[in-house]
């Protein structure tokens, strides 16, 4: 049997790209509510940096993740990734022991 894989990706978004990614961020957390495989999807904010955010999500299956990954919803952060406005620490999928 499968166990639920834990994903925690820890973001830094630049202040002027903030409102444009939290509107993405927004339907991306809906949408992945949404998808095969998702039990968890929730983005917080470090409460003494407001630039500091956290995606916590736990899936049913790696390949859920890698569907997700793939998702138009993922593909709309994209410009701000490559702009260099936001930035995401390497995403760690855990097991819980």
């Amino acid at each position: 049997m499968e166990q639920d894989i834990y994903v925690v990706v820890h973001i830094q978004v630049a202040p002027e790209s903030r409102d444009e990614f939290l509107r993405i961020m927004e339907d991306l957390v809906a949408a992945a509510r949404r998808e095969h495989g998702n039990k968890r999807y929730e983005l917080t904010r470090d409460l003494a940096d407001p630039m500091a955010f956290t995606v916590i999500a736990i899936w049913a299956s790696a390949e859920d993740i890698h569907l997700h990954d793939n998702s138009p919803e993922v593909n709309k952060l994209f410009p701000l990734l490559v702009s260099g406005a936001v930035k995401v620490n390497p995403m760690r999928g855990t097991l819980v022991l």
